[in-house]
């Protein structure tokens, strides 16, 4: 397979799965609250890609960016999860 085909098979997965999500978010605030649904999402992500990054979380330190990416992350997605279930 050519690469421009493979990299055009990854782009098109990448836009059903993220257009999909919104749908998933918006089903998915109609049962629970904001803030547990982006709970939930992110224990999820947490426990999915724990296996590739353990290696590496023993030698970041405190003022390394990825220590403080969790909070950077979820503060906009409890946002986008409050205005939704309205």
């Amino acid at each position: 397979m050519k690469i421009r085909t493979r990299a055009e098979l990854f782009l098109l997965s990448c836009t059903v799965i993220w257009g999909g999500t919104f749908v998933v978010v918006k089903l998915g605030l109609e049962d629970s609250p904001p803030f547990l649904f982006v709970a939930i999402r992110f224990i999820i992500a947490t426990l999915l890609f724990l296996p590739f990054v353990a290696k590496q979380l023993p030698s970041l330190s405190s003022s390394h960016p990825c220590s403080r990416s969790p909070l950077n992350a979820s503060c906009p997605k409890r946002a986008t999860s409050w205005a939704l279930s309205w």
